[in-house]
């Protein structure tokens, strides 16, 4: 297609056919999604620009993450989550985040149907719950199929945590970041920047 299109990065078989996810650019990173029947023949397919993360989901569908200005929150970074459907058709899009910048990283689906949502945060308010400090924090939120906020959790000490990821196991969630803190979850902190493992 137009730009340069990679490898495909995962592929997902559902009832009538199969759903392929690849990275392209179009002047900006992004994934494409291409539906195939049983003899992976094309149906369709869609791009959805200049998404930070994707994960397919167990319907057939997929989620896509990135971070967006939005009027919600007087403009601020917020986590943006569009989901679509295995027909590439959109379900639903929501913001996240309160009135500072809010900054996602990835999403994973858990084995419960849930998705999984991780980024960064200096917000104390709108949809972050229990942060009282400016300073950038990770921010954890668990969305259910509807997209709601079914589970939070922010995580952080008294300086930066950031470049946050997750790892979802047999039986572990394991998230990690770099922090600059030496106090509280960071307390075993050796100076400078530490990679911090978090098992959630």
């Amino acid at each position: 297609g137009e730009g340069i299109e990679n490898s495909i990065i995962g592929i997902k078989k559902y009832e009538g056919g199969y759903l392929a996810v690849g990275k392209v650019n179009y002047g900006n990173d992004g994934f494409y999604f291409i539906k195939y029947d049983t003899a992976f023949n094309e149906i369709n397919r869609r791009n959805t620009g200049s998404s930070t993360s994707v994960a397919l989901s167990s319907d057939g569908g997929y989620i896509t993450v990135t971070t967006l200005r939005d009027a919600i929150h007087n403009w601020s970074n917020d986590y943006c989550v569009v989901k679509y459907d295995a027909n590439n058709v959109r379900q639903w899009r929501y913001y996240y985040g309160g009135f500072s910048d809010d900054n996602v990283s990835s999403v994973v689906q858990l084995i419960n149907g849930n998705y999984l949502i991780i980024g960064n945060t200096t917000s104390t308010d709108g949809d972050v719950v229990g942060k009282t400090s400016s300073d950038q924090d990770i921010w954890i939120i668990e969305l259910n199929a509807a997209g709601q906020i079914v589970k939070q959790k922010v995580l952080g000490a008294g300086n930066n945590e950031h470049n946050p990821g997750i790892y979802i196991g047999d039986n572990d969630i394991i998230a990690y970041c770099n922090t600059n803190s030496v106090d509280g979850i960071a307390s075993g902190n050796h100076g400078g920047e530490d990679l911090l493992l978090m098992h959630l």
